[in-house]
């Protein structure tokens, strides 16, 4: 055994055996439609340190007991690629209880533990995790319970083409600036996060970037914060130039950030929403993928998540006051990501209401009653209301401070 070790190790010397941070977020487990009296969902929040999007370097494990107060041990499901699982052929009205650990080469320590009770009989009804996802998402009915089938394909069909679309990060400007030399295809950057705001990965007409508005290409890597590797060779020397990957043009739109999210409905009105409905009314969990997938590719591009940055401040998407309007805002999609686990929502979602309230509401009070206002203003007040409603007592914010439910920031 030793031998093969030490044959292992010369043969593959840069091989490292990593061991993720423990979780920090329990799992949220609810009775799983359409079986909700012998089935469980669980899904959990388990962020990437340098993107701020969901970890997908290594796998899931999740262990499981039986009865209130238990300690999960027994090890039910292993080699998991989604922060999601689908737990069946349970006894009816038993609690049971439920942990997971990240595995990179080596478990990760155990997250907290969630326990839930199955119900006695199927209501026909939507169970959700607790009261704060059944006051955003309403009393919902299992999609069984829809009389007209048509509806029930139309919403199954229609989400799994938006989803279909989303790409991994969307466009925006980057911040930062770069510099690449005539005949490399290695860009460099000062004061970047690349690894948050661009991806390798995404639908094909959005794979490019450019620098002081010149596009050099696709992408063919992300190796750091600080610098990408280039499909093609730049055919000119840059030095401190801006960067981009919202270049006009791109999927034949002018401004793809906001047209392409737009044309393909992905989030215009909400998708990341209604795709959160449709998981609840199916059980199943590619709607909950494509929503939370949305969900951080559209926050990445207008406010570089992640980093819990006060994204008033780094936006760079023009709009009134350099800021989305609400009804192309996914508020209550992002709404439902921090209740998922996803903590860096909060401070965002706080400013956004301060300065959108204002724009809206107020100026709609002051006489001005024009449609943009009135539409806008009801999406503002409601959006507010939601806040309210589920926001946590206290939340981290970008300077450092916290603010606190009584508003006081310390």
């Amino acid at each position: 055994m030793k031998i093969f070790i030490i044959l292992f190790l010369l043969l593959f010397p840069t091989v490292i055996f990593a061991t993720p941070s423990t979780p920090t977020n329990a799992p949220l487990v609810h009775p799983l439609a359409p079986n909700p009296h012998t089935s469980m969902g669980l899904f959990w929040t388990y962020l990437d340190a340098n993107t701020g999007r969901s970890w997908n370097l290594g796998t899931f494990k999740v262990k499981r007991c039986t009865g209130a107060g238990c300690t999960p041990t027994t090890v039910i499901a292993t080699g998991l690629t989604n922060p999601d699982y689908q737990d069946f052929g349970l006894s009816s009205n038993t609690t049971y209880c439920y942990i997971y650990l990240a595995n990179d080469g080596a478990d990760s320590g155990n997250s907290p533990t969630t326990c839930k009770t199955t119900e006695a009989v199927d209501t026909n009804f939507v169970i959700f995790p607790d009261t704060k996802w059944s006051k955003i998402l309403g009393t919902l009915v299992e999609s069984s319970q829809i009389p007209y089938s048509y509806y029930t394909d139309s919403m199954t069909s229609q989400g799994a083409d938006v989803i279909s679309k989303f790409p991994v990060v969307a466009p925006s400007a980057i911040l930062g600036t770069g510099s690449i030399t005539n005949g490399s295809n290695i860009l460099t950057g000062v004061g970047t996060k690349f690894l948050e705001q661009i991806a390798a990965n995404n639908p094909a007409c959005l794979d490019a970037i450019s620098l002081g508005g010149i596009n050099l290409g696709a992408i063919a890597s992300v190796d750091s914060n600080t610098q990408i590797t280039l499909v093609s060779n730049a055919t000119s020397t840059q030095s401190g130039a801006v960067i981009s990957t919202n270049i006009s043009g791109l999927c034949g739109f002018a401004d793809p950030l906001n047209d392409y999210i737009v044309a393909n409905q992905l989030g215009y009105y909400d998708s990341s929403y209604a795709l959160w409905q449709i998981y609840f009314m199916t059980g199943d969990p590619q709607y909950m993928r494509g929503a939370r997938k949305d969900s951080e590719a559209v926050f990445a591009g207008y406010m570089w998540l992640g980093r819990n940055r006060a994204w008033n401040q780094f936006s760079t998407t023009p709009n009134t006051d350099n800021m989305p309007a609400p009804r192309n805002f996914q508020f209550t999609g992002y709404l439902l990501l921090g209740l998922a686990g996803n903590n860096g929502v909060w401070d965002l979602l706080d400013d956004y209401l301060v300065n959108r309230y204002a724009t809206f509401v107020s100026n709609y009070r002051g006489g001005d009653n024009n449609f943009l206002f009135i539409r806008e203003k009801g999406y503002t007040i409601l959006f507010a209301n939601q806040f309210v409603e589920v926001a946590p007592d206290s939340f981290p914010r970008s300077d450092g401070t916290t603010t606190s439910i009584n508003g006081a920031t310390t």
